[in-house]
């Protein structure tokens, strides 16, 4: 079982500089104070059920944002957006700022709705908005606007100093981003330059306090590269590329960076007819999706079981993974894993011999094909 630790209001509070018992000698507007009363209400008054959604946990902090930013306080909105949320496990203890803990929890459409509100507020103010830009990417990425998500890193590597470890940062995260709309050929050449920078950067700089983020960003350019590789038909080589993006995720403890390598290691396995291996693979990985609370990731976990179970025979199983991902694209509102997965439904229903039921799957898709391609 997770638990998702929230830091308390009071501590939110003391680090945002705020003291509930001094707003009107503090804050002299009539507007501010109603502002920061608002924010500490939210901070303090605020508590989520115990089956709260994941959006409804953290709603007191996405509420004290909405309020930071209309009293124009660029400073405490940056502590809010990186302010840590525990996920401690049986097996496992990492922490995860508020803005990445959103796309964790498969909350990326509320990311945005953030970055973009934060960027409205402060973009005539003489800040550095560069972060809130990349935070908006990420967003638009998590929710399947690779297309925005790469104008944006395009702009801003044109805009920045090619020696700022902000634009290695973007170089790297374009690069992926690339990579995901197969736009391989300049994927993959800044995919490499990325991966040469970064390599410099931690051999001449391993103990700065952002040489984690670029070890985490390492691990997923090789994992770019992987998942390049994979498409290429060289599954023996992806295999081990996958296996050393294993090996820096679990040594530096990003334990919710596992999850990609491992699904896709059994991905490769099936096309490998390594059939009970991928499923081992498959299995490890939503274990410690469960381990973690990733439901997006067991979604996308779910459908990719289901079509293991089908190259086993095992059809009964495949139909209820099917089922699971189908049902979860749905509450994710992912229209494309939707389409998938009736496809998926028709190729087992055909298997077992359920003609008609295969051809109403399969129409389903079509129409989604139809009014979306």
């Amino acid at each position: 079982m997770t638990t998702n630790v929230t830091p308390s209001g009071e501590l939110v509070l003391e680090q945002l500089g705020i003291n509930p018992n001094n707003l009107r000698a503090d804050f002299p507007t009539r507007e501010q104070r109603l502002q920061y009363r608002a924010v500490v209400q939210w901070l303090t008054d605020y508590k989520p059920k115990s089956d709260a959604t994941n959006l409804e946990k953290v709603k007191g902090y996405i509420e004290s944002l909405h309020s930071l930013c209309q009293v124009g306080s660029w400073q405490q909105v940056q502590t809010v957006l990186n302010f840590p949320i525990i996920i401690t496990t049986t097996r496992v203890n990492f922490t995860l700022p508020l803005s990445e803990h959103l796309t964790f929890k498969g909350l990326g459409a509320n990311l945005l709705e953030i970055s973009q509100e934060i960027f409205e507020s402060f973009k005539n103010e003489p800040t550095n908005l560069v972060p809130i830009l990349i935070l908006k990417a990420k967003a638009l990425e998590a929710t399947g606007n690779l297309p925005e998500t790469c104008d944006i890193y395009e702009k801003l590597c044109s805009e920045l100093s090619v020696k700022s470890e902000t634009y290695t940062e973007v170089k790297a995260r374009l690069a992926m981003a690339q990579v995901q709309r197969e736009f391989y050929k300049q994927g993959i050449s800044n995919l490499k330059s990325s991966l040469n920078m970064i390599e410099k950067f931690l051999d001449a700089r391993p103990d700065l306090p952002s040489a984690s983020k670029f070890l985490e960003l390492k691990a997923d350019l090789l994992s770019g590269m992987a998942y390049y590789t994979m498409n290429k038909g060289q599954l023996a080589e992806a295999k081990k590329q996958y296996a050393r993006v294993l090996e820096i995720v679990e040594t530096q403890k990003m334990f919710h960076k596992s999850i990609n390598p491992l699904v896709h290691t059994g991905i490769i396995l099936r096309k490998e007819f390594l059939i009970d291996e991928s499923i081992k693979s498959l299995l490890k990985a939503r274990e410690r999706a469960i381990e973690i609370e990733s439901e997006p990731s067991l979604v996308w976990i779910a459908h990719h079981l289901a079509w293991a179970y089908r190259m086993n025979k095992q059809f009964n199983e495949a139909e209820a993974q099917c089922q699971k991902s189908l049902q979860g694209y749905r509450e994710l509102q992912d229209e494309r894993g939707i389409h998938d997965s009736y496809e998926q439904l028709g190729f087992i229903c055909l298997d077992r011999g359920e003609k008609s039921e295969a051809i109403k799957n399969f129409n389903r898709a079509f129409n989604w094909r139809k009014k979306n391609l």
